[in-house]
């Protein structure tokens, strides 16, 4: 690699400039993104040292929101059922 040439970056890595958080209540680990390898969003959320993402299916960001929602709900009932399971 010459010296002008950035290592390219895989083409599941997300673009930074399109990593958006989901908004006030949530969590700051929960955002949206675009890969370079896809035309959708992608929704990532953070928790109990795992990183789990999920393509929306939509290019459209507003829904690709509301899916991140519902994905983090999603997520919160699976813990909370775990929990409750004896």
């Amino acid at each position: 690699m010459t010296e002008n040439q950035s290592p390219t970056k895989h083409r599941s890595v997300p673009i930074t400039e399109t990593i958006t958080k989901i908004g006030r209540g949530f969590p700051d680990k929960l955002v949206i993104f675009k890969i370079p390898s896809s035309k959708y969003w992608w929704v990532r959320y953070y928790t109990e040292g795992r990183v789990l993402k999920k393509s929306t299916k939509t290019e459209d960001k507003r829904k690709g929101i509301e899916f991140g929602i519902k994905f983090y709900e999603d997520i919160l009932l699976r813990q909370s059922e775990s929990l409750l399971v004896l």
